[in-house]
């Protein structure tokens, strides 16, 4: 009958542990949606624009295809599930100790042997498991924040490489244009000179005037395939399959953005990270006070006695006593890692201030000097170059003077495509700066920017 009873307290204590250990597993934790939410970029098959480049495609494909974002989101998931991790709870422990048996004397065998089967829990005192979730939490926000932070670079680079693309694809246009028109400006000095109204000598500079245009415009065609490729590849691309980008950079640039830039920034990912490690670093503060406080582990047992076919219960209590260490210097650092984090939050706002202002500043200057170029300069320098040209032809102009307004027409053509291009880029800093489109949509479904 004692073996029975043993048996019977042997079989409870395995179905109360088996019964703890389904409760700890079910435990929800930390775990939500949230940690397939980082999914949505980075994981997405690959997606390769084809047909005419627009920005939005651009940035699309770096969404759905970039190496490093992808990087960057696997840090987050895994973030995420340690989070879910922190919030579980301790595991029983089972224990069997066998005592006094195979020794000398009467104890030689079996019979004065004392079998011990026990179940303990420790039970983490100070409110550790909910602090402990709440700082892998917040952990986990940083490294939310920071794939936003590579999100935004990335979108970025991709702004910048298009626009690039953009202006290398214009001026390969018009330097084909340019050897258009020094190749039939070369057959007619050719004809001017066969019937002797221009010297030999005006057919060779004519020559070696189409012979740099061509130079020119073979290097603007490089220029534009090798833009291509580096844009191609920002989403892993090794062959680009799209077109010609659409973008008219002759065109003004707009700039929608409304409020003091000390305030637009705050939505920036660079800012959003620097609060959340201050965060971060005030939840491991909590934490770490918590560790002051000792675990408390309880313990119930069953002990057979061989020798008079007895049982008893076993109980322990084991209560660690905090005299040396109470976590102290862990708690320290903590508050001197929440100073840091304080001085960046407000480096970052400063320095994204600066930067947007600096960027809306450079956008208006350069869209001065391209609305300058475009609409006065460029006109001005075509008329003159298309009346010297057919002045030429008429024997009214010699030919250094039409070769003169053909170079300053390529001169300004050249500052207008870089001053429209340096508008642009600068727009698009600006733009990702203050989070507006095209670098306002959500980092996750249902999730504000």
């Amino acid at each position: 009958m004692q073996y029975v009873h043993f048996s019977r307290l042997l079989w409870l204590g395995v179905t109360a542990l088996i019964a703890f250990a389904e409760v700890a597993v079910a435990d929800p934790g930390a775990a939500s949606a949230a940690i397939w939410c980082p999914t949505a970029y980075g994981e997405q098959p690959a997606l390769s624009p084809r047909g005419d480049l627009t920005l939005d495609d651009v940035i699309g494909a770096v969404r759905s295809a970039s190496p490093e974002l992808r990087i960057a989101v696997l840090e987050a998931v895994a973030a995420h599930h340690d989070a879910a991790q922190a919030a579980r709870k301790n595991n029983p422990e089972l224990s069997l100790e066998t005592e006094n048996f195979a020794g000398g004397g009467p104890f030689g065998g079996f019979d004065q042997a004392e079998s011990t089967f026990a179940l303990s829990q420790t039970f983490r005192m100070g409110d550790k498991r909910r602090l402990e979730a709440r700082a892998a939490e917040a952990r986990a926000a940083v490294a939310d924040s920071n794939r936003l932070v590579v999100l935004r670079a990335a979108e970025l680079e991709a702004a910048r490489r298009f626009y690039e693309l953009a202006g290398a694809t214009t001026t390969g246009r018009f330097a084909a244009e340019v050897l258009d028109v020094s190749e039939a400006f070369e057959q007619a000095v050719a004809q001017r000179v066969n019937v002797g109204k221009s010297p030999p000598t005006d057919l060779a500079r004519t020559r070696a005037s189409t012979a740099m245009a061509r130079a020119a415009a073979a290097d603007a065609h490089a220029a534009a395939t090798a833009a291509r490729y580096a844009l191609a590849r920002l989403w892993g691309e090794s062959v680009p399959s799209f077109d010609a980008p659409v973008v008219d950079l002759e065109s003004p640039v707009s700039l929608p953005i409304d409020g003091a830039p000390s305030t637009l920034i705050e939505s920036h990912p660079r800012f959003v990270a620097a609060r959340s490690r201050e965060s971060a670093h005030h939840a491991e503060l909590q934490f770490s006070r918590s560790l002051a406080y000792p675990d408390l582990t309880v313990g119930l047992g069953v002990r057979r006695f061989e020798a008079g076919g007895g049982d008893a219960l076993v109980a322990n209590v084991n209560l660690p006593l905090p005299l040396f260490d109470r976590n102290q210097d862990a708690i320290e650092a903590s508050r001197i890692r929440i100073g840091g984090a304080e001085a960046v939050v407000v480096a970052s706002r400063l320095a994204l201030t600066a930067e947007l202002a600096q960027a809306l500043a450079r956008a208006k200057g350069a869209e001065s000097r391209r609305a300058a170029l475009v609409d006065d300069a460029l006109p001005a320098a075509m008329q003159a170059e298309r009346g010297t040209r057919e002045g030429y032809d008429a024997g009214k102009f010699n030919l250094t003077t039409a070769l003169d307004a053909r170079s300053a027409l390529i001169d300004v053509q050249m500052e207008a495509i870089r001053a429209s291009l340096a508008a642009r880029l600068a727009e698009a800093e600006a733009r990702a700066l203050a989070s507006v489109a095209p670098f306002d949509v959500a980092a996750c479904p249902g999730e504000p920017r």
